[in-house]
C-alpha cells in the first residue's frame, strides 16, 4: 500500500480575533495539490481549489487552508468570513450596544482578519 504524502505548509500563522482567547490557524500551502491533501487530512470532503475553512473545537476554533498562488482578496476574505461566522456562532457575549451589533461585529472580524493576514503575508513575501 502506498504511503500518503503528508502535507507541509509553506507558512503558518495564528490570528487572535477580538480578545485573544481563541484563534484561527492559517496554513498557506505551496501548491493546490498540497492544499487538497491538507483538506483531506482534516476531513474536508469537497476538493477545494482555492481554499477552505474547517471548524475546530477549543481555543483553535478554525483552520483556514490557502495556497500561495491563490491569495486573492476574494478567496482570503471568503475563507475569513467562514471563520468569523464560526467564531460568532460559538460565543455567547454578543453586545447589547446597538452600535456594535452582531452584523457590525462580523464585519469587523472579517475586515480585521483579512487586513492582518495581508500584513503578515507581505512581511513574509508571500504576497
Amino acid at each position: 500500500m502506498a504511503k500518503t504524502k503528508k502535507p507541509r505548509a509553506l507558512m503558518e500563522c495564528y490570528m487572535y480575533p477580538e480578545n485573544g482567547k481563541r484563534y484561527i490557524h492559517i496554513a498557506v500551502m505551496r501548491t493546490q495539490a498540497d492544499l487538497r491533501l491538507l483538506a483531506k487530512a482534516h476531513g474536508v470532503a469537497h476538493s477545494q481549489t482555492a481554499g477552505f475553512c474547517k471548524a475546530l473545537k477549543g481555543k483553535r476554533f478554525a483552520l483556514v487552508g490557502l495556497y500561495k498562488r491563490g491569495l486573492s482578496p476574494r478567496i482570503v476574505s471568503h475563507e475569513f468570513t467562514h471563520a468569523a461566522l464560526m467564531y460568532l456562532s460559538d460565543v455567547d457575549d454578543l453586545p447589547k450596544d446597538p452600535y456594535r451589533s452582531a452584523n457590525e461585529r462580523l464585519c469587523h472580524l472579517v475586515g480585521n482578519s483579512t487586513a492582518d493576514f495581508y500584513k503578515w503575508a507581505k512581511d513574509k513575501n508571500l504576497y
